[in-house]
């Protein structure tokens, strides 16, 4: 019974079994293996925001310096064929590009002094002073030596070397100012002799002409109607200042009345004390804010 049974399964047909393709029978297909797909599985990775480092925005920074430098420069000069002495007050801070230059102001020693004799007076430690406490813009200071100062000033050359040799140069070598307006130029007793000159016969070179305890150059006197029917557009503002007590005054006020009979503008100023190195220190504030005020 056992062996009939197993008979009785029909046996797996072999390919010659199978119906040929020309059978309208539909065609006996062995099964086949089915391929489950693979599942795959991505992990879902959430974008993160790209980390930019911050800008770094370099800032400028402040300039705490108080006091300005002074430097001994000298200058050559083809008119004394010679170097010219100078001492250079730079502002604290100078800055060799700022943008609208710095004032220039040219203040000459009197005849017994020397290049430093403004210093001495305090004139560039006021400067210090005021330009810190934004009282007045820098400005630069040049001082230069008179070296033969006994030099009869008919033969000398020093006011056209002042400005035909060393007012070019600096306007070439340092960042100043190109404008007329902002160029002065004053000096005591003899440095103002030649302040007055250069006023007169360089007007376009100064704005500024300011004469302490001028005491007139020889021949000067004479030579004013003539500086006065020169043409020139250029007119510097002037000022004289000198002692009540001091002697070279009867020599200096009919120079200064004639202009004003004139009317040449200007401004005189007649205060207590000598020609004495008191004086000028007494009043170098009223010369430093007098020379500044337009700028």
């Amino acid at each position: 019974m056992l062996l009939n049974a197993c008979q009785a399964i029909p046996a797996f047909p072999t390919e010659s079994a199978l119906p040929n393709s020309s059978s309208s029978s539909t065609p006996f297909l062995p099964p086949t293996q089915v391929v489950l797909p693979t599942l795959i599985h991505t992990a879902t990775v959430k974008p993160t925001a790209t980390e930019i480092p911050p800008t770094f925005t370099p800032t400028e920074i402040p300039c705490l310096e108080t006091t300005g430098s002074i430097n001994e420069v000298s200058f050559y000069s083809d008119m004394l064929q010679e170097n010219i002495k100078t001492n250079l007050y730079l502002p604290p801070c100078y800055d060799p590009d700022r943008e609208e230059g710095y004032p220039l102001l040219v203040m000459l020693h009197g005849q017994n002094g020397k290049q430093e004799q403004w210093i001495n007076l305090g004139m560039t430690s006021l400067a210090d002073e005021w330009i810190t406490s934004k009282k007045i813009d820098p400005l630069v200071i040049v001082m230069p030596l008179e070296r033969l100062y006994l030099l009869d000033s008919h033969l000398s050359k020093f006011d056209s070397a002042l400005v035909e040799d060393l007012l070019p140069q600096l306007l070439d070598q340092y960042n100043l100012r190109q404008e007329w307006a902002y160029r002065a130029i004053g000096g005591l007793s003899r440095g103002g002799n030649w302040a007055v000159r250069i006023g007169f016969v360089y007007p376009e070179a100064f704005g500024r002409m300011g004469a302490h305890s001028f005491t007139t150059f020889a021949g000067d006197m004479s030579r004013v109607q003539d500086w006065l029917q020169s043409v020139s557009s250029y007119r510097p503002a002037l000022w004289f200042d000198i002692g009540e007590t001091d002697h070279y005054r009867q020599y200096s006020e009919p120079f200064v009345l004639y202009l004003q009979q004139n009317q040449v503008p200007l401004e005189y100023t007649v205060n207590p004390g000598g020609h004495t190195i008191d004086y000028w220190a007494e009043h170098v504030d009223e010369y430093l804010a007098w020379y500044t005020k337009d700028w």
